[in-house]
């Protein structure tokens, strides 16, 4: 199966927490000022509402966003704001609260398929081991620097039932120029845990 199949299959459960670990990306100084090339990024959901924490590499917080009954809230630490995508800067910011289906898709590979290598038990819940390769354009990419390339090694970990994401690794390697801070790889970790039993989420009063 691809990628983008384990992510809707997700997006079916009606909740859950996706935390993000990313490190060497390029584009996320200019994305998250303050984050330098490195951050961790939580996103909770419950039914249609989303809340997502955007962390620096020293657990700092950078802004917390949230979208409940359709209305967008953001905080940067100086109190809660409405947030709207004509809002300068919050509105390069508000794709992030679809973590899930929009930042991971870009970095998908689209159509890339996936080998299963092995069977494991994540958080209690059974899962296949898949593994692809594939290469990804900076020019579509947020994170990577534009017009360069990156080749992507990728594992992720899928419930047996459900086939659902419950791990994802990505490896980038730089196949054209610098896509990645100081010609480094960068990389991504993703963990999905409370599948089905994350609470209702609240956002404060703008």
């Amino acid at each position: 199966m691809t990628l983008a199949e384990a992510l809707d299959n997700l997006e079916a459960q009606d909740s859950y927490v996706m935390h993000l670990d990313a490190a060497g990306f390029a584009g996320a100084e200019a994305l998250l000022p303050g984050s330098g090339d490195t951050f961790q990024i939580t996103l909770r959901r419950s039914g249609d509402d989303r809340n997502v924490r955007v962390l620096d590499a020293d657990g700092n917080r950078i802004i917390q966003l949230w979208r409940v009954d359709g209305q967008e809230v953001a905080d940067f630490g100086t109190g809660p704001i409405a947030a709207a995508p004509d809002t300068p800067i919050i509105g390069r910011l508000l794709p992030l609260l679809d973590l899930d289906t929009r930042f991971l898709r870009t970095l998908s590979g689209d159509e890339a398929d996936y080998t299963i290598t092995g069977t494991e038990t994540v958080d209690g819940i059974p899962a296949t081991v898949e593994e692809a390769t594939y290469e990804v354009s900076g020019a579509s990419r947020a994170l990577l620097t534009a017009s360069d390339t990156a080749a992507v090694d990728s594992t992720m970990w899928v419930a047996t039932e459900g086939r659902y994401l419950l791990r994802l690794d990505l490896t980038f390697t730089p196949t054209d120029g610098t896509p990645t801070a100081g010609g480094r790889q960068a990389t991504a970790h993703v963990e999905v845990t409370d599948i089905g039993t994350a609470p209702p989420i609240t956002a404060p009063a703008p």
